[in-house]
């Protein structure tokens, strides 16, 4: 059914092989997912399109991220599907990015992930969009993690795309920890985020790098998660704490209620301390059902049935 899409990364990067290796959540697995081609060139250096028909665009903001062009002028007769890579809060704050709207313009369809996109680059451009939101999987590989027994610890992370925003989640995190003495085991975090811990007295142990495979089996063992990520995109750790079975308190803007996650508005605190006790010490939470939830909007299948219905609208 896929034979003649293609999935295209949108930015100066030769070589072939997948971009990212499975067990992921991440836009890079949709060839794993489709079955389908992955494309990826330099400036000038396209190579034979002829093959397909559709083509999926991964669009990034730098000035190389030209390739819906490219597409357009080879294949005047193809269907895009524009991608758009950074979260929307950061495209609408930097018009100096106005060539990856102009690069969407001479796409067929957007294809957001979240809802948001659709949303604003549908309406601003005039063109029909589609809720693509990053794949997970595969589940076979996360099931085993939700056997894992938990611990007494929360764990936390900070987003890597600046600007920065964390002394809200620090805030939240510092009163947990007055009302429960958990510890806090804190991944990626940035220089002021640790500024922020002192300020607050949050206790933290700070990870700086943690491989995906050893980060899935931290937060599978966490009692709790924290992540109240203050962007309108998506949200790849709320969705693998569904996964996995973390209660997770996470943010409106990014998500949606999987189960054991809870979503609240990122800047009030308050209401996210409740969330996070009454989680701790209620079980306010179905991870069953979260379980169900992630599979059937962001797994492999929900993924591929996307992308079939597309199909069937776009020929």
């Amino acid at each position: 059914m896929f034979e003649r899409v293609a999935f295209v990364w949108g930015e100066n990067v030769s070589g072939s092989g997948p971009l990212t290796s499975s067990p992921s959540v991440s836009v890079a697995l949709w060839p794993e997912v489709l079955g389908c081609a992955s494309l990826r060139w330099t400036d000038g250096n396209m190579p034979d399109i002829s093959g397909y028909d559709v083509f999926l665009v991964n669009l990034f903001h730098t000035p190389d991220s030209t390739h819906i062009a490219q597409i357009r002028k080879a294949r005047p007769d193809a269907v895009i599907v524009a991608m758009p890579d950074p979260s929307l809060d950061l495209v609408l704050m930097h018009p100096e990015w106005m060539p990856m709207l102009e690069q969407m313009a001479l796409a067929d369809w957007i294809g957001g992930r979240t809802v948001y996109d659709c949303e604003v680059y549908a309406t601003l451009l005039n063109k029909p969009s589609t809720w693509l939101p990053s794949p997970i999987g595969p589940t076979e590989w996360y099931e085993p993690y939700r056997e894992l027994a938990k611990e007494d610890y929360i764990v936390a992370l900070d987003h890597p795309m600046e600007p920065y925003a964390s002394a809200h989640n620090v805030a939240a995190l510092a009163a947990i920890q007055r009302e429960t003495g958990l510890r806090v085991l804190y991944a990626s975090a940035h220089d002021a985020t640790k500024q922020y811990a002192q300020l607050s007295g949050l206790k933290a142990e700070w990870f700086d790098w943690v491989s995906f495979g050893d980060f899935v089996g931290m937060t599978a063992r966490a009692k709790l998660s924290v992540d109240l990520y203050a962007r309108h995109s998506y949200h790849r750790h709320a969705v693998m704490c569904a996964m996995v079975g973390t209660p997770c308190v996470a943010s409106r803007w990014s998500s949606v209620a999987l189960g054991s996650t809870s979503v609240t508005s990122p800047f009030c605190t308050d209401d996210a301390v409740l969330t996070a006790m009454n989680l701790l010490h209620d079980h306010h939470y179905d991870r069953e059902g979260g379980f169900a939830l992630v599979e059937q909007e962001f797994g492999f299948e929900a993924s591929r049935q996307r992308i079939a219905f597309l199909l069937e609208t776009v020929r």
